[in-house]
C-alpha cells in the first residue's frame, strides 16, 4: 500500500487520522464513515470572503491611486527634479502592493484541488487531498478506501 499521508489526514490500515500540526485531532474509524467520494473542489473554505477581501484591496488601491496620481502630476508638471520622480514612484509603491495582494487573494480563491468529503453519521469532513493526486496515488486511495469500507460507497468524478 502506497503511504496516503498529507499534512491534513493520514490514511492507514486502522483509519483515517485527520491531522493538525502533524498531530491527530480525530480518528476516525471505517466503520464510522457512511459514505465518502473525490471530487473536484476549492482549496478554501471561506473562499468568497478571501475573494471579496481581495476586490475590496483592488478598490481600494484604485481609489487611493487616483488621487495620488493626479497630485504626482501636478507635482511633476511643475519640476522636473529627480526628486520629484522618486517621491512619486515611492508613493506609487503602496497601491501597487495593494493590488497585487489584491490578486494575490483572488487567485488564491479560485483555486480547485481534488478533494475526500467523509460523511459520518453526525460530521461531514472535507479534506484536501492534492498532494496523493499529484503524486498519483488517487486510484490507489479509492480502491484502498472502498475495500476498507464495509458500507456502499459513492465515488463522483468530478
Amino acid at each position: 500500500m502506497p503511504p496516503f499521508v498529507t499534512p491534513s489526514v493520514s490514511i492507514g490500515e486502522n483509519g483515517i487520522d485527520l491531522l493538525r500540526n502533524r498531530f491527530a485531532y480525530r480518528h476516525l474509524d471505517f466503520s464510522e464513515i457512511e459514505h465518502f467520494r473525490i471530487e473536484d473542489g476549492h482549496l478554501l473554505k471561506n473562499r468568497w470572503i478571501i475573494f471579496v477581501a481581495g476586490i475590496g484591496l483592488f478598490a481600494g488601491a484604485f481609489m487611493l491611486f487616483v488621487p495620488i496620481f493626479k497630485i504626482g502630476m501636478s507635482i511633476l508638471s511643475e519640476s522636473s527634479h529627480s526628486f520629484s520622480f522618486r517621491g512619486l514612484g515611492s508613493i506609487l509603491v503602496f497601491p501597487l502592493l495593494l493590488i497585487l495582494f489584491g490578486g494575490y487573494c483572488i487567485f488564491q480563491s479560485q483555486l480547485k484541488s481534488k478533494i475526500l468529503t467523509l460523511q459520518t453519521n453526525s460530521d461531514q469532513y472535507r479534506i484536501r487531498v492534492r498532494e496523493i493526486d499529484e503524486a498519483g496515488y488517487l486510484r490507489d486511495l479509492e480502491a484502498f478506501l472502498e475495500s476498507k469500507h464495509t458500507r456502499k460507497a459513492d465515488y463522483f468524478r468530478g
